[in-house]
This record gives structure tokens, sequence and C-alpha cells, in this order.
């Protein structure tokens, strides 16, 4: 992954919009990036009948003035960590608003709240956040408040061994070269195939893993060195890297590797809008994001 130099913060100003704002501004001290907080202006309007869908003429202008004046005060946070900021104060929907933008400025990370509990809750909460994580170009930070502070300890990275896992390392690889001690822990869960054949090993004597399957038997002994062999530029480069693999559901086992391991950031790719993997991707990732009690990193493969 190239570096990261920008990172695209979408707030409401609620707690958990403040949660993405903060580890969003620690991530840009450590990679050296420049924050942009934006705040769509944005009227739910769900008229009876269409001629029933007005705005007061002065609303916009409030909520703009609302926008500018708490943008400005949340951004004294980002001054005091001593990273460089901008201002948006942006009218319309606000998943497009954001997506727009990062476009518009050719943004390197999008940083959101899983859940907004203001009187705005609509502009970041559910839906939204899922907009953003299927449809963004670049790597979109999905924080969580309740996990605590953004420790970098331990990364957690989710693979499939597709080239859109693949990238989603390299995400993490660029956040714990910039920060460490941080060590990167791969998990991989093994494929249905090759997990019904221990099964049947652990049952039956009369199955063992080493017979009969060649098409499983090789791709269990191949699968541990290509997961393995991923994380070579990393501990070339110094980053401690270790190698989790288990069998089960992948959501599962990342959630589960992620609450023993107190991890505080999963990092995992997704084929978003164009697609949907069966082991790491689209569907998984967006569990992992609802289920997580930490903060998670979703990469999508560019032309995915």
């Amino acid at each position: 992954m190239s570096a990261v130099n920008s990172i695209l913060v979408a707030t409401d100003f609620s707690s958990h919009a403040e949660c993405a704002l903060e580890q969003a501004t620690k991530l840009a001290s450590l990679l050296g990036a420049r924050v942009h907080l934006v705040f769509a202006v944005h009227v739910p309007v769900q008229p009876l009948l269409p001629e029933m869908a007005i705005v007061p003429a002065d609303m916009i202008g409030q909520m703009r003035e609302f926008g500018r004046t708490k943008a400005q005060e949340t951004a004294n946070k980002i001054e005091a960590a001593g990273v460089e900021y901008e201002i948006h104060i942006e009218e319309g929907e606000p998943s497009r608003v954001v997506l727009d933008l990062a476009e518009r400025l050719k943004i390197d990370m999008i940083a959101v709240g899983r859940r907004g509990q203001s009187a705005l809750e609509h502009v970041i909460v559910g839906s939204v956040a899922e907009r953003l994580l299927r449809s963004a170009d670049c790597p979109v930070l999905t924080a969580v408040s309740e996990g605590g502070e953004l420790s970098l300890d331990e990364i957690l990275v989710a693979t499939d061994l597709s080239d859109a896992a693949i990238g989603a390392l390299g995400v993490a690889q660029t956040i714990a070269a910039a920060s460490p001690p941080t060590r990167l822990l791969l998990a991989y869960a093994h494929p249905p195939g090759i997990q019904a054949v221990r099964f049947l090993a652990q049952t039956d004597e009369r199955v063992s893993i080493g017979t009969g399957i060649p098409i499983l038997d090789s791709l269990a002994e191949d699968v541990v060195t290509r997961a393995s062999a991923l994380l070579d530029p990393a501990r070339n480069g110094g980053v401690q890297s270790y190698l989790v693999t288990g069998d089960g559901k992948p959501d599962t086992l990342i959630l589960e590797t992620a609450e023993q391991r107190n991890v505080k950031l999963i990092v995992m790719g997704t084929h978003g809008r164009r697609g949907i993997s069966h082991l790491v991707l689209g569907s998984v990732a967006e569990r992992v994001v609802h289920g997580a009690s930490c903060s998670v990193i979703t990469a999508r493969i560019q032309g995915s």
C-alpha cells in the first residue's frame, strides 16, 4: 500500500464520531497524514405528500453555522495533537457527501463511527457507515468507542489469500511500520473441505488427512506456507508477525481471536459493492464490523 497522506473523518459530533476522530488523529500523527473533517448538512424529510416536503428557509443556514462552530471546536483536538487539518461543511446526503469528497480530494482513508447517538442520528449510523464500507475506493476505519483507546500493540489481519486480503495486509503493514513495536497477527480459516476431512479424521479411524483426496492434501500442505510467506515483507522490515490458523467460520475465528488477544484493531479486505467472496470478504467483513468490540479497517481492492 502507498503511504497514507490523508484521512477523511465523517462526523455528526456524536460520541461515536468523536471516537472516530480521536483514532484517525492518532493514525494521522503516526503516519504524517492530514485530517479532513467533514460535516454533512442534511435534513431528512419524509413528507406524506410531495408538496409537503418543505424545509424552513433558515434551517440549512442554521445547520451550516452549527457545523462550522462545532467543527472548529472539534478541530482544536486535532491541532493539539500536532496534526494538520481542514474543515469541510458540505450539503447533501451524508454517505454521498463523504464518498464524493473522498474522490475529489483523493483521500487515502475514511474514518467513521459505528453508531451515532445524537439528534442527527441519520448522519453517521448503520446504513450510512455500511454504504461507506461497501462503496469507498479507499480503506475505511470503522471506529468503536466501546473498545477503549486505539492500542496498536497488536493488529489482527484477516486473510483468505485473495488480492483484497493481501491489500488489507499492506494497510496493516503500513501502520505497524510506523508504530513499533506493533505485532501483526495474520488469521486464516481453513476452507470447509479441509475442515470436513479433519473432522472425519478425528471421529472415524478409517479416514486420514493424508490419503485419498489429493487436492485437499495439496491445499492443506500449501496454505500455511503461502499464508506465512505473506508476512515476510513485514518481518524483513522488522515487524514481529505471526500466523494464526483455525477451523470454523472466518468471522468467528477473527472475532474470537480478537477477543482472546484483546486486539484493538482488525484489518481485513472486502470486495464491497461489486462482488462477495465466501471467505473473508463482503458479508463476512460486514459481520466482523458489526460484531467486533474493537475498531475495524476494511480495504476494498481497486476495481472489485
